[in-house]
């Protein structure tokens, strides 16, 4: 096994990010050129008050930095201890399968029960991880 393979799920919350940031870029482009968003609503970046299709993408990008960040330093340790193997592989698959799944409820219909769920499942993905991790390092 390839100890780099773990490095395939940390590429594809790197283009969740990319994502979620394109997105952001594009809902409040399209606010302020509608006039929905005024340009100075930009500098301290109050967006109290605006309509949601502006705010959630922002949102979104902004959850990236949250457990993403964990789950980053999380490749960094197995790989470095060198204990990656094929459960921590497959946990970190099912960690950004599950990121995804979040962003996608996030972008569309935004039930917070869905989230929640999406949300709470991947912490305990990456919670395992780690303990598992700090268990074999011993």
């Amino acid at each position: 096994m390839n100890a780099n393979a773990i490095l395939l799920p940390v590429a594809a919350q790197l283009i969740l990010m990319v994502i979620t940031a394109i997105l952001t870029v594009n809902a409040r482009r399209r606010g302020a050129l509608a006039g929905d968003i005024k340009m100075s609503t930009f500098r301290g970046m109050n967006l109290q008050g605006v309509d949601d299709k502006y705010v959630t993408p922002g949102n979104s990008f902004n959850n990236q930095f949250q457990l993403p960040v964990v789950f980053m330093l999380f490749t960094l340790f197995a790989l470095q201890l060198e204990l990656v193997d094929s459960l921590f592989i497959i946990g970190c698959w099912v960690f950004v399968a599950l990121r995804y799944i979040h962003a996608v409820i996030h972008l569309t219909y935004n039930n917070v029960m869905h989230r929640l769920i999406a949300f709470a499942s991947g912490a305990i993905v990456l919670f395992a991880c780690w303990a598992r991790l700090i268990w074999l390092a011993q």
